[in-house]
């Protein structure tokens, strides 16, 4: 196959797609773990009263592989956005070596890490693209995220957290006949031993009562600040980058433009 033959981006491409594939394999294992109910709610006496305590019991920790698949996830994401920026500095003719997608810390620092990075041998136009990207704090926070999260797995591991218990529809009765409706309750980071609620003796609920409480995974990191599942982010990111992959693909499409 000629280079003029080659599919555009394939080599950022097949990154995005080895992401794709860490993700389900992680979505596998979640779905697996969840299964085996792997937190529970007690209720427990409170000391010193007969107010009912429930409580949140950890069965079966997170497994800390989950961390190395994420950081697979968003090191293939990253490095798919430099493969893409090495090859559009390439087919303007410039040196394809040393070349990084630029990140800024804000805005004027982006124009200095455009240089930097090498990407402006691209020409005016791809700059003026990659600068519509807003790649920096303060602009496009889940690209600029996907940067620090990128850094991050560096120093340390991306691990998960059950961050959200819910307990729906949940209603009680005491002996006076008063009744509690408990709609929609949450909270996070899960941690074993947290206290969900406080409630009366109630006929219901007995003390030694256990129940499985809904949850979901999610990526405790003050980079992106968000409790969304750790799936649904992840595919925010391939989403994002496949975006961009296709808006740069779109460009060199035009006529005229180097191919």
């Amino acid at each position: 196959m000629s280079e003029s033959d080659e599919e555009k981006f394939f080599s950022a491409k097949l990154k995005v797609e080895r992401a794709r594939s860490h993700i389900r394999e992680l979505s596998n294992n979640i779905v697996d773990y969840l299964k085996s109910k792997p937190f529970k709610v007690v209720i427990t006496q409170h000391p010193g009263s007969k107010e009912q305590l429930w409580m949140l019991r950890v069965r079966h920790d997170i497994p800390r592989v989950y961390a190395a698949i994420i950081g697979d996830v968003i090191h293939n994401l990253r490095a798919s956005l430099d493969l893409l920026a090495t090859e559009l500095v390439t087919k303007s003719g410039g040196d394809p070596n040393k070349i990084y997608f630029p990140f800024g810390n804000d805005e004027t620092s982006l124009d200095n890490m455009i240089k930097r990075r090498g990407i402006d041998q691209a020409g005016k136009e791809i700059v003026g693209l990659i600068k519509s990207l807003k790649p920096y704090k303060g602009g496009n926070e889940l690209l600029r995220g996907l940067h620090d999260l990128d850094i991050t797995d560096k120093h340390k591991s991306l691990i998960p957290v059950a961050h959200y218990v819910g307990l729906k529809n949940i209603k009680t009765t005491n002996a006076s006949g008063g009744v509690t409706i408990i709609q929609n309750m949450h909270c996070g980071p899960i941690t074993d031993g947290m206290v969900l609620a406080i409630l009366p003796p109630v006929n219901n609920f007995a003390v030694g009562q256990s129940f499985t409480p809904s949850l979901k995974l999610t990526l405790n990191e003050e980079i992106l600040k968000t409790d969304e599942d750790i799936i649904q982010l992840l595919n925010r990111l391939v989403t994002m980058v496949e975006g961009i992959i296709c808006q740069f693909e779109k460009h060199l499409e035009e006529p005229g433009k180097a191919k």
